[in-house]
């Protein structure tokens, strides 16, 4: 298999799990965290919202962008850092340094602040529409509204910690709208985490903003011919020359020189796709498995046991239990 569409095996393995068992260990410099396998699998299974071209060289470049971004999560995850750090413009250790959010294309947060009926004195207003120095000693109520203003609002967020409120604008607001009939200035800060982040339609919406981040741009097609550079560039930053060139182009060069030659094959369907099962109810059935077969029972503790994870092992035992998922989900129930 040449191409690369969603959850896949390599050398009859899952990839997170090859990745975790075979490549990290001995590339632990290149690839200091191991994949979390359920996000993993939850990103690839989104994977074509993201790409329209399925390349190998596509894969390894958008994996090792979200490797990058999730520390290996592969979860979206806002920005770490506080109101202040997102306020202010900083020098930071490594050298690099960060602008203040509370500029445009965000809105200032004192003119926001006024205009929400919050403050009114001048200097207040001035202070809020700063970058150099967070006023911390703002009232907590006024602290707690100024977290709704754009600089904090809007901070990086998901696979590719997508910034700024115009860059929201574009790659979120569509799916909002589609899905829940709201634009961005609807939610609060809080409201709006919990819908990219923990919400029903989480994945999808990451991915479909990742998608439009991306559009159609040259380097994504220079990445499906394998050439990597320019599509670390575009996500990076033209700044981040010490990244590309000491963390992104290393894992994109080992990983195509892993995959090359290696047996890559598309992930079969499992038996509970579609039904959006909790990680306690899986492990509920697994367990159910395990009571009701010896030969199940030890075939699922040779490879995890009732982890709450339903990959090949899991598919594998429901196949020789020779039963209906609907009755294996009936009776996992009195456990």
């Amino acid at each position: 298999m040449n191409k690369i569409e969603g959850n896949f095996h390599v050398n009859g393995m899952d990839f997170e799990d090859y990745f975790n068992q075979v490549i990290r260990p001995s590339h632990r410099s290149t690839f200091p965290n191991t994949i979390h396998k359920a996000n993993f699998r939850k990103f690839m299974s989104a994977y074509n919202k993201i790409v329209s071209r399925h390349s190998i060289s596509t894969f390894i470049g958008v994996f090792s962008i979200v490797y990058n971004e999730t520390g290996g999560t592969f979860a979206a995850i806002r920005e770490i850092g506080g109101p202040a750090y997102c306020f202010e413009k900083r020098q930071l250790s490594h050298g690099w340094g960060k602008q203040s959010y509370n500029r445009s294309p965000n809105r200032k947060a004192g003119d926001q602040l006024k205009g929400w009926g919050v403050i009114s004195n001048q200097s207040l207003i001035d202070a809020w529409n700063g970058e150099n120095q967070y006023p911390s000693t703002s009232p907590k109520e006024l602290l707690n509204k100024a977290q709704d203003c754009d600089f904090y609002k809007y901070r990086g967020i998901g696979y590719i910690q997508i910034t700024w409120h115009n860059a929201y604008k574009i790659c979120f607001e569509p799916s909002l709208k589609m899905r829940y009939g709201k634009s961005l200035d609807d939610y609060t800060t809080a409201e709006l985490d919990n819908v990219l982040l923990k919400g029903k339609y989480a994945y999808d919406i990451q991915a479909e903003a990742m998608a439009r981040f991306l559009g159609n741009s040259k380097a994504l097609i220079d990445l499906n011919k394998g050439n990597f550079a320019p599509f670390g560039f575009l996500i990076a930053g033209a700044y981040a020359y010490d990244y590309v060139r000491k963390h992104y182009l290393p894992r994109c060069i080992s990983l195509n020189a892993i995959l090359t030659n290696k047996l890559i094959t598309e992930d079969m369907p499992f038996a509970i796709d579609g039904l959006a099962l909790t990680p306690s109810k899986i492990k509920g059935m697994q367990t159910t498995m395990m009571l009701a077969n010896e030969e199940v029972k030890a075939y699922l503790e040779a490879h995890g046991g009732a982890d709450g994870i339903w990959g090949n092992a899991s598919e594998q035992a429901f196949k020789i239990c020779n039963t209906t998922i609907e009755e294996l989900i009936k009776v996992s129930t009195w456990i």
